[in-house]
């Protein structure tokens, strides 16, 4: 998988001086008019392509979004997870296997460590970070994440995710199987006991990625349809 960290030859905990110095280096090396190689031209493209996504606040949100997405493989661990329907069923659902989670939490780890709060803010919101990963202050209430896209809005399903956590508000991103591509669909934050209905959402395959705030820690939801479940319960 190339990202366009890769294409700007930086880590993707990187500074927004960073991603300028690296943009400002490589186009000073591969720029057309003082490289006369016949691929200078493609690579400034590349460049210039990362730079104008990577710059961008909500571009890198949903890049990154996408490279968490790339990196999910599922293996033999299980999670108890509810997802009730119409008529209340309960279902064991698959979840990430733990090269994802380790994989993942590195990631988030190295590129959000900095944010680390020293105390909670209460028995409700606690969390162990004082600020989203874009640099937003926390909902006091659930809410969609700043600087997150929606990706497709226009379809006719809903679904209406239970935060069950004694203390801990969570993180999540909401994947869909035809989308995943493009990134999460939707970022949310739901503090303990909670819900958030996320509205106009497309038929199809889901799943939850989504850290516990009071730890740090990552969890899957496994896979489910819509519109044949309506509401996730995490717990």
């Amino acid at each position: 998988m190339h990202t366009h960290y890769d294409n700007l030859q930086i880590d993707p905990n990187a500074t927004d001086a960073e991603i300028k110095a690296a943009y400002r280096r490589l186009s000073s090396q591969y720029h057309p008019d003082r490289n006369p190689d016949p691929e200078s031209k493609h690579i400034m493209q590349l460049i210039n392509r990362a730079y104008e996504v990577l710059s961008d606040p909500k571009q890198r949100a949903q890049h990154d979004a996408w490279i968490a997405s790339q990196n999910m493989q599922y293996g033999d661990d299980v999670f108890l997870e509810e997802v009730h329907s119409s008529s209340s069923q309960s279902f064991l659902w698959w979840g990430l296997g733990s090269v994802f989670l380790c994989l993942l939490g590195g990631y988030f780890y190295l590129h959000w460590d900095g944010n680390r709060a020293t105390s909670s803010k209460d028995n409700t919101l606690y969390t162990i970070y004082e600020t989203t990963p874009t640099g937003n202050a926390w909902p006091v209430h659930a809410a969609y994440l700043e600087n997150y896209p929606h990706i497709v809005s226009e379809g006719k399903q809903q679904l209406t995710i239970h935060n069950q956590h004694e203390k801990s508000a969570i993180m999540a991103y909401v994947f869909a199987e035809s989308y995943a591509a493009n990134g999460a669909l939707r970022t949310i934050f739901i503090p303990s006991h909670e819900k958030w209905t996320l509205k106009n959402m497309p038929d199809g395959r889901y799943w939850v990625t989504y850290m516990r705030l009071d730890t740090g820690d990552w969890y899957h939801s496994g896979q489910f349809s819509l519109p044949n479940h309506s509401s996730l319960t995490l717990q």
